[in-house]
């Protein structure tokens, strides 16, 4: 499942501030992905929002803007519409909710955020952490961890926001903004 974040990052939400993830329920649960792709040196980026707990399928929140875009579009339809790779994310997704909402709507330890996070990323088979668990004044909360091959990837948690992705110096610049040393 590592792929799922590898160069990318994922945000699971159901776009209601402090409501508690709720799989068998109306609400759109659902895995907001970014995925980046180089193209003649340029950047280019593909914001799709694939339903983890209904039928409503993969939608896009960026108009096609090149032959580019369109190709990556039709990869992330394809990698989520096949019907292994659907009920593989579908039951790995619905294990991270039940970490998710753990940690979620209640007032964290310092502890108990360290030990959900670690049991998350174990899931994407990471479990050497970077460094100390990282709280900034909003009470949000950041860790790193060891990739292999050079690469690192981190947790975020901010109220019930929760991202997870490969971290690179524009998420370094991101989460610093946000009032973490890193």
């Amino acid at each position: 499942m590592i792929a799922l974040i590898t160069g990318e990052k994922i945000r699971i939400d159901n776009h209601f501030e402090n409501l508690p993830l709720k799989w068998d329920s109306d609400q759109d649960i659902h895995l907001h992905k970014i995925s980046y792709k180089k193209v003649k040196g340029k950047r280019i980026s593909v914001e799709a929002l694939i339903s983890l707990n209904s039928d409503r399928g993969v939608r896009f929140n960026s108009k096609v803007g090149s032959r580019e875009e369109e190709i990556l579009k039709e990869e992330i339809i394809q990698a989520f519409s096949d019907r292994k790779n659907k009920t593989n994310c579908r039951k790995f997704i619905k294990h991270l909710l039940k970490e998710i909402n753990e940690i979620s709507p209640k007032p964290n330890s310092r502890s108990h955020v360290k030990d959900s996070f670690n049991r998350i990323m174990n899931c994407f088979g990471l479990d050497e952490t970077i460094g100390e668990l990282l709280v900034n004044e909003c009470n949000a909360y950041f860790q790193k961890y060891n990739g292999g091959k050079g690469r690192t990837y981190f947790i975020y948690k901010e109220g019930t926001i929760h991202e997870i992705g490969e971290f690179s110096f524009t998420e370094r610049d991101t989460y610093k903004a946000k009032g973490f040393d890193l």
